[in-house]
C-alpha cells in the first residue's frame, strides 16, 4: 500500500543535495572575500598615490625667492652747475649798486692810467681806492700800462652786499675787471685785473 511506505530513494538522495548546496555558499562565501580583499587593497594604493603626489605638489609648488636685481642707469640728464650770468646778483638778495659806484669805476681807471709821477698817480689813486693797492700802483712802470684810455661807462657783471664787480673796456680794445667794496661812507676799488679782449672801440671824431 502507497500510504503506508516511505519513499528511501528520496531520502538517500538528500545528502548529495546538501553538499552541492554547501559547496556552492562556500565559492559564493569565498568569491566575496576575495572581492572585498582586493577592494581593501586597491583603497590603501590609492591613498597611499594621494599622499606621495600631495608632498610632490607641495614640494613643487614652493615660490623661488631669487629675484634679478635691477641697476639703475645713470641719468643722461643730470643737471650740472653753470656759471652765474654777468650783471645779476649771485646772493639774490644785494641791492643792485647805484651809478655812483660805477663813477668810482670810472675814475679809478682814469687814476690808474696816467702817465704822471708817482706822486701824482698816488693822490688820485687814493681817492678812489683802498690804501694798499693804491700804494701799490702808484709805482707801477707806466711802459706796463696799457697804451690807452677809458672808453663809456663801466658795466655791472656781478654784485653782493659787500661788493661789485665792473667791466671797463679800454680804446684800443681791451678791457679791465675791477672790484669795489664799501669804505666808510662809499666805495673804494680793491682789485684790478685784465679782462677779455674786444674789437678795438673807435676813437669819437671832433670835426664837423
Amino acid at each position: 500500500m502507497s500510504d503506508g511506505y516511505v519513499d528511501l530513494s528520496a531520502e538517500k538522495r538528500r545528502p548529495g543535495k546538501l553538499a552541492i548546496v554547501l559547496t556552492a555558499v562556500c565559492f559564493v562565501a569565498a568569491v566575496i572575500l576575495g572581492s572585498f580583499l582586493v577592494s581593501n587593497a586597491a583603497r590603501s594604493r590609492k591613498a597611499t598615490d594621494a599622499s606621495g603626489g600631495g608632498a610632490a605638489t607641495s614640494t613643487s609648488a614652493t615660490p623661488s625667492t631669487s629675484q634679478t636685481a635691477v641697476t639703475p642707469s645713470p641719468s643722461s640728464s643730470t643737471p650740472t652747475a653753470s656759471a652765474p650770468e654777468e650783471g645779476t646778483d649771485h646772493h639774490g638778495t644785494a641791492k643792485r649798486p647805484d651809478q655812483a659806484v660805477a663813477m668810482v669805476a670810472a675814475q679809478f681807471v682814469d687814476a690808474w692810467l696816467l702817465r704822471k709821477p708817482p706822486a701824482a698817480r698816488l693822490a688820485a689813486l687814493r681817492a678812489v681806492a683802498s690804501e694798499f693797492l693804491a700804494t701799490s700802483l702808484a709805482t707801477t712802470d707806466l711802459n706796463a700800462l696799457p697804451a690807452s684810455s677809458r672808453y663809456g661807462m663801466p658795466k655791472l657783471t656781478a654784485w653782493t652786499e659787500l661788493s661789485a664787480q665792473y667791466r671797463v673796456s679800454l680804446r684800443n680794445g681791451q678791457t679791465v675787471d675791477v672790484t669795489l667794496t664799501p669804505d666808510g661812507p662809499g666805495w673804494k676799488v680793491i682789485t684790478v685785473e685784465p679782462g677779455p679782449s674786444t674789437p678795438s672801440n673807435p676813437t669819437p671824431s671832433t670835426t664837423r
